[in-house]
């Protein structure tokens, strides 16, 4: 079962499939090396060695698949180990249902007009800070597409 819920976003850049993943620790960490362990994609970038947040820059992530991040060697001074998350891609997923169809439109329509916040960011879709028009449509595009 993939993470609940699914990155429902349009990706960035040129083929909307580049991501990025933010681990928070209660100390600071270290790690070896970061990779995409299962499904496809790959990581282009990591910053935050030595802090709290860790962020895992990923490239060529398509829709509709669940991937799993993994931080080897992992180090919190004490212990050491390797880490993997899940990641669900679903572009437009707006209600974390594992499929989009009239209830992510509903949901994306009922938002229009607003600026995005906490409450409502998952139904900016094209990442463009309100929501509106752009981002219904984007959601009708990928009506039928599911996890």
């Amino acid at each position: 079962m993939p993470v609940t819920p699914a990155q429902c976003r349009s990706g960035t850049g040129t083929g909307s499939n580049e991501h990025q993943v933010v681990f928070s620790f209660s100390v600071p960490v270290t790690f070896n090396t970061a990779a995409v362990s299962s499904g496809t994609g790959s990581v282009s970038s990591t910053s935050g060695s030595g802090t709290n947040t860790l962020t895992v820059n990923l490239t060529g992530v398509p829709n509709q698949q669940t991937i799993t991040v993994a931080l080897f060697g992992l180090n919190d001074g004490t212990n050491m180990t390797d880490v993997g998350v899940k990641m669900g891609v679903l572009a437009a997923d707006t209600n974390a249902d594992f499929r989009v169809n009239v209830g992510d439109t509903n949901d994306t329509k009922s938002h229009a007009g607003e600026i995005t916040s906490q409450s409502n960011c998952r139904t900016d879709v094209n990442l463009d800070g309100r929501i509106n028009v752009g981002d219904t449509n984007y959601v009708k595009d990928h009506a039928g597409t599911a996890l």
